[in-house]
């Protein structure tokens, strides 16, 4: 069996998936910071789901080789393929996907920053919010933002 040079599957990322894309109500505070000390990281970032790694690796010094996603240049409404990476070191040590669940692009949006925000773990405290969109089953889909609302200053990336 392939083994991947980071964590996907641990019991806090587990929890922290189950969060992100089945428990998810509005005003819901998810703090990274506590709730995954499962592994040592100490940044995180949102992986849009059409990025460049090249791009990726020119902006932040992150190389994801080997780390892609599905590779859709079009999706249907239900489908937000979208990963949270934890770093350590600039180094990929855990990924939750987030398919199907809280959607990042707004978040991306709002920081001007589609894929290479870079937010360190005392940081990454976040609540959810509920968008205009639903899912193909009716289900609605919520969003991230920071629970800091001064922390979007610090990280939007200037246009």
């Amino acid at each position: 069996m392939y083994s991947f040079p980071y964590e996907n599957s641990n019991s806090c990322l587990n929890e922290m998936k189950i969060n992100l894309t089945e428990n998810l109500t509005e005003n819901e505070i998810l703090n990274f910071n506590e709730s995954l000390d499962c592994f040592e990281w100490n940044k995180m970032m949102f992986l849009h789901r059409d990025f460049s790694p090249d791009y990726i690796e020119k902006n932040t010094g992150i190389k994801v080789n080997g780390f892609k996603v599905m590779g859709f240049k079009y999706f249907i409404k239900s489908d937000f393929y979208t990963h949270i990476l934890f770093l350590k070191d600039n180094k990929i040590v855990g990924i939750i996907e987030t398919s199907k669940g809280v959607m990042i692009d707004d978040f991306a949006t709002e920081l001007n920053n589609n894929d290479t925000v870079i937010i360190s773990k005392e940081d990454a405290i976040f609540k959810t919010y509920e968008t205009e969109n639903e899912y193909l089953d009716g289900r609605k889909v919520f969003s991230l933002t920071f629970s800091d609302s001064k922390l979007i200053d610090k990280y939007k990336h200037p246009n």
